[in-house]
């Protein structure tokens, strides 16, 4: 080990003595960051900018009350609700039927969001964004676009998990999409 050492030392050394301005020239200093200018940086994030933002991406708002928009995109039915200082989403599935494991397989892989089943069984999915403190609105815009990453995902996730049509059974009406239900927030 030493002998591998030793040769490692004298290889090193070697290549700085044959670069050009030795080793100064493989130092490269780091400059500080640039600080985000303050109107970029928000602790909190009024309603209207909310429902601005959203409409800037492409929801069509359905309707709202003071904190909370219900909007549709692609026929993906969601809600975002502002609560003080806090960012919520929420997107679930109606008549989905899964175990307590399949929706556990959804928090295994994915970051950035938790899934479970409401009340009523159906599969849901919540993120949130916490501003105290500060984020960009960049960041803001970011978080909007990974929910709706999110619930591409999840849309995909859950349609893996049902089960294969029994070929046995008469054949059914298909379903008309999947409706997302907003009634948790």
């Amino acid at each position: 080990m030493r002998r591998f050492s030793l040769y490692l030392a004298i290889l090193v050394s070697v290549l700085v003595a044959w670069s050009p301005r030795g080793l100064s020239a493989q130092i490269v200093p780091l400059s500080p960051a640039e600080p985000v200018p303050a109107r970029e940086v928000v602790t909190e994030l009024s309603f209207p900018e909310l429902l601005s933002l959203l409409v800037g991406e492409g929801f069509i708002p359905m309707a709202m009350d003071a904190r909370r928009v219900t909007v549709i995109k692609d026929a993906r039915v969601m809600v975002f609700a502002i609560s003080d200082q806090t960012l919520s989403f929420y997107y679930a599935v109606a008549n989905v039927p899964l175990a307590p494991a399949q929706i556990n397989a959804w928090n295994r892989g994915f970051r950035f969001s938790r899934a479970y089943l409401d009340d009523d069984g159906d599969p849901s999915l919540e993120t949130d964004l916490d501003l105290e403190g500060g984020v960009t609105r960049g960041a803001v815009t970011e978080w909007v676009r990974t929910n709706w990453y999110l619930s591409t995902m999840f849309r995909t996730f859950l349609a893996a998990q049902r089960p294969a049509p029994d070929s046995s059974h008469s054949p059914s009406l298909p379903r008309r999409g999947w409706v997302s239900v907003s009634r948790h927030f």
